[in-house]
């Protein structure tokens, strides 16, 4: 919660009026994940261990999708796990998105495939 106070004075009126008000921060996303290395070649890391503080594992329910640059989902999962590793070596070279989606919020990543395999996923 953030706290704003403003202090107004008018030459069209005498005294000083004050007002306090109290807004969320709704500027950030309810998770920070770290998705590394990228580019990727053989693997993708994801590390979700940003979730919330003091949430139980089984209700950091988080899902993940991958998809080209076409939009179509490439992979999909639903987990609580703090980090996941993706397998991404048999991908074609270029650019992925990867969709992370947790209570509401969509962060959208994008990852570079540099592997030298040709073949479609």
């Amino acid at each position: 919660m953030i706290s704003v106070r403003l202090d107004v004075t008018s030459t069209c009126m005498d005294g000083t009026s004050e007002t306090t008000a109290y807004v969320n921060n709704c500027g950030g996303s309810p998770i920070d994940p770290m998705i590394y290395p990228n580019p990727a070649s053989d693997e993708l890391t994801i590390e979700l261990n940003h979730i919330e503080e003091g949430v139980r594992k089984e209700e950091k329910i988080v899902e993940l999708s991958l998809f080209d640059y076409r939009g179509t989902e490439l992979y999909k999962q639903t987990t609580s796990e703090d980090k996941v590793v993706l397998n991404v070596r048999h991908l074609k070279n270029g650019f992925y998105y990867l969709h992370i989606r947790y209570e509401g919020a969509l962060i959208r990543k994008q990852i570079r495939e540099v592997g030298n395999n040709p073949a479609r996923f």
